[in-house]
């Protein structure tokens, strides 16, 4: 045992030699000229592989003379003229105190912290907390906010109003955590003073947050126009090159910088808008891993025993890169085999540097925590697979959307099942349900709706009930997991209904064109990769003489006005789609109690063998029971499909969603 001990002493003395190492490197300059070293250890080289460009050398330069008068003279009488670089200028103005608003009791604020840091700032690290939890110590010492900067101050309000997203929710008759973060947010508003000349990495971070918080609202306009704020005050400050600073301030400003690019990757690609940094300038190397409690302004604290964990905030910038591939795709049309082919390439190179647990091939058990990371690998991956089941490409392609896009919600449902059956997962409900609120998120939501239409789409109910189950874990967490719920309602409805009516067999792909562009979800929200709006029908159909009376098809990003009077066509038969569960439906429980519905026809069901486009795919998560009523896993489907009708009747498209 002592010498085992003396290994693991020296193992932990190595890596902090390392880390010393290599910070004294990145303070140092070759007087050759030659390219200086930046390595922070193992995990940053690999890092700088994903670099656009790198990192210029810089030769040391004459020390001089008087340098504080000078930069006192510059900053004195050059004034309106030039004056120091952005981000190094500091903001001054200090809140008065017939300005500062009400301070919360001590209590709120730990609360929320606390569910801020477990839900935000693991994945978002954009402030050094041990230095903000003193200065919070300070103001609450002075109980008051008099003296403080408004930056600082609407940060202050920012963090409450994102710690406000994920807390857990009090009892019945108190105001909802979310209605108590909608008052920070529009306080951190007024106090944010955006047009004022002065910048700082508060007021930077202060947009960030409120950008978070306005996106997780489900106010999509607001977060992108935050998010763009963001962005720019980012460049004002510099944060996305490398410039010589302490180290201290060197890492804090990567962590900033990356959050806003995991933020723009993320949004943009939610709100079908371009996207807003490029890769080519993103000059900066990625952060450290290590946690804030083992950094402060002098340098590297005691290191934490082994080798810095790649989870976390550092996995989810790299699972944020692959969204360049997103933004190729939405230039594409159809997306091109070499858009694939890169995508899938980043996708294992970028695996390779990630914990072997994230491997889709993996069986280990999951951590609740690790589920955003892997959620955000998977929806890249969907967003560019699913664009070619527009009826824009040919057939071939389209089956092979539907095919790869099947494969990537089949893969998410074996790590929520993973994830599920972990220890912690599996030993205590509550504990689960605490560790799945923490991590909710719009993107997670998004996906799962994306994931469970799929899945029923292609008769894998099974993976769909396995993601229904997260989705129900998160229920009302976030406003837009009760519209994705709605939407799943009314979709099984109709599949239901065709299934029992003998209209219905999966992997038929061009059968029942209604129930696809169902499928397709929020892809009828991309200009040109959407067909129900644009006028599209095939050349033997005829528009429905009831669009001009067709209810506004609701969109789960809240954008129902561009969606009103238009129809689609009925290409099964039977009597014209109708759904009148829109504002009354069965939450999640009724979900899920559908879903072994659909696994209960389909297994009494006795059809002759398909046709089929393709066989269905390995599915992982098969017989998984999720409830002690669940119905047993159907064996292999067996269905073929009906003759097409002669006189396929028309319907419209009305209460979705």
């Amino acid at each position: 045992m002592s010498s085992i001990k003396q290994v693991q002493d020296l193992q932990s003395r190595i890596a902090e030699l390392t880390e010393e190492n290599a910070l004294l490197r990145t303070r140092m300059s070759e007087s050759t000229g030659s390219e200086s070293t930046r390595g922070l250890g193992i995990n940053q080289r690999l890092d700088n592989q994903f670099q656009a460009t790198t990192l210029s050398s810089k030769e040391a330069l004459p020390p001089i003379k008087n340098l504080p008068i000078i930069q006192d003279n510059i900053r004195k009488y050059c004034s309106g003229i030039y004056g120091p670089p952005v981000h190094r200028r500091s903001s001054t103005t200090l809140l008065k105190a017939s300005a500062f608003p009400d301070l919360p009791p001590r209590a709120t604020f730990a609360h929320l912290s606390r569910s801020y840091l477990d839900s935000i700032h693991k994945w978002f690290p954009v402030l050094h907390w041990p230095t903000f939890s003193q200065d919070v110590d300070n103001i609450y010492m002075k109980r008051t906010f008099e003296g403080t900067s408004k930056a600082w101050v609407g940060l202050y309000f920012a963090v409450l109003a994102c710690g406000s997203l994920n807390a857990p929710q009090p009892p019945s008759g108190s105001p909802k955590p979310s209605d108590k973060g909608s008052y920070y947010y529009d306080v951190a508003i007024q106090l944010s003073d955006m047009v004022s000349e002065e910048t700082s990495t508060a007021n930077t971070s202060m947009a960030v947050l409120l950008t978070i918080f306005a996106t997780e609202s489900n106010l999509i306009a607001a977060g992108a126009k935050w998010l763009a704020t963001s962005v720019r005050l980012a460049q004002c400050l510099r944060l996305h090159v490398e410039l010589e600073a302490p180290f201290f301030e060197t890492e804090m400003r990567r962590r900033l910088w990356w959050a806003i690019y995991v933020l723009d990757r993320f949004v943009s690609a939610g709100a079908h808008l371009p996207m807003l940094i490029q890769d080519a300038d993103c000059n900066t190397a990625m952060p450290s891993s290590l946690d804030d409690r083992y950094i402060s302004s002098h340098g590297y604290e005691r290191l934490p025993f082994g080798h810095p964990s790649a989870r976390g905030a550092l996995a989810l910038i790299r699972a944020a890169r692959l969204y360049s591939r997103v933004g190729e795709a939405a230039q594409s049309l159809p997306t091109t085999p070499a858009i694939s082919q890169a995508l899938d390439e980043d996708v294992r190179a970028t695996l390779m540097l990630l914990p072997d647990s994230y491997l889709p091939s993996s069986d280990t058990h999951l951590e609740p925590a690790d589920l955003p990371q892997l959620m955000a690998f998977q929806a890249a991956r969907f967003l560019v697979y699913r664009q070619n089941i527009t009826p824009r490409c040919r057939t071939p392609e389209r089956m092979e959307a539907v095919r790869r896009s099947s494969q990537v919600a089949q893969e998410t449902a074996k790590y929520i099942s993973r994830a599920i059956h972990s220890p912690s997962g599996a030993s205590d409900p509550g504990v689960w349900k605490t560790k799945v609120t923490q991590l909710a998120s719009n993107l997670i939501c998004v996906h799962l709706w994306r994931c469970i239409l799929m899945l029923c789409f292609c008769g894998d109910y099974d993976a769909a009930l396995m993601c229904a189950h997260l989705s129900a874990t998160i229920g009302d967490t976030r406003k837009i997991n009760g519209a994705c719920g709605r939407n799943i309602a009314f979709f099984l409805e109709l599949l239901l209904d065709r299934i029992r009516g003998g209209n219905w067999a999966h992997y038929t792909l061009g059968l029942d064109e209604e129930m696809l562009i169902y499928t397709s979800g929020d892809l009828q929200e991309v200009g040109k990769h959407a067909w129900v709006w644009t006028g599209y029908t095939n050349e033997s159909e005829h528009p429905s003489p009831h669009s001009a009376s067709t209810p506004a098809l609701q969109s789960p990003y809240g954008h129902g006005d561009a969606m009103q009077g238009l129809s689609s066509n009925n290409h099964h038969q039977g009597a014209p789609t109708t759904y009148n569960g829109y504002g009354d439906w069965n939450g999640w429980a009724g979900v899920e109690k559908t879903i072994r519905q659909l696994i209960a026809e389909e297994h009494s069901a006795q059809r002759p063998q398909p046709s089929a486009y393709y066989p269905p795919p390995h599915n992982p998560v098969k017989r998984v029971q999720l409830a002690a009523d669940a119905v047993p896993a159907s064996p292999t489907r067996s269905v073929t499909a009906p003759p097409a009708s002669s006189s396929a009747s028309r319907i419209s498209i009305a209460n979705i969603i």
